[in-house]
């Protein structure tokens, strides 16, 4: 409440709670604005972003706030929660025992399984430091990932085949899938990019 006894909204000015030498006016007339940003972002990080099928059944939806939801008998192994829309993709493990989240920066959160371990340390993720990572995948035995940025690139480490990327120049990829002899890459026109000695399509419907 306020200091009338008024109940007061979730963001306030100063001059809503008190008289100040400093009323707030410029910032008052940008609350309706900022209340409406902040709850499309919070309606944002309420839908799912990614769908990952369990290899040995059973299905994990990820949500941009990155809680995941699970399905058809596919265990729980956690959850970041972060809070706000940074979540970007969900990966089941090969064994069917855990899954990898990618955050928008970068960031690898393991559950289950997906605790391996290089030569030189646990594998992290890039880290990029801003919002920038836009897929993940995994080899098939669990030993390596790759994560490809929105511009194109792609960043591997353990065993995951590292061939380059397409490089757009701009943010416009939007995800990558390994295979056996080397990977594919879509972009957000639906085209479909083909490296290394992956083999059958490319092209796409481009959109």
């Amino acid at each position: 409440v306020d200091y009338s006894g008024s109940p007061l909204r979730r963001i306030v000015a100063h001059q809503d709670v008190g008289a100040t030498a400093d009323p707030g006016q410029y910032l008052y007339a940008e609350l309706d604005y900022i209340r409406n940003l902040i709850a499309f972002l919070i309606a944002v990080s309420a839908q799912p972003v990614a769908l990952s099928m369990g290899s040995q059944g059973g299905y994990y939806v990820l949500y941009g706030d990155g809680r995941v939801e699970v399905g058809d008998g596919a265990l729980f192994y956690g959850e970041p929660s972060f809070g706000f829309n940074i979540a970007r993709d969900i990966v089941a493990m090969p064994d069917g025992q855990g899954y990898i989240i990618l955050d928008g920066y970068g960031g690898l959160h393991k559950y289950g399984s997906a605790r391996w371990k290089s030569e030189t340390g646990y594998l992290g993720g890039p880290y990029f430091g801003w919002d920038i990572a836009r897929s993940l995948d995994v080899t098939s035995d669990g030993k390596g990932y790759i994560v490809l940025d929105g511009w194109g690139g792609l960043h591997a480490s353990g065993n995951a085949p590292h061939k380059g990327g397409p490089y757009f120049g701009w943010d416009i990829a939007r995800a990558v899938e390994l295979t056996s002899n080397g990977y594919y890459v879509l972009d957000g026109w639906g085209g479909v990019h083909r490296r290394g000695n992956a083999q059958g399509f490319s092209g796409g419907p481009y959109w």
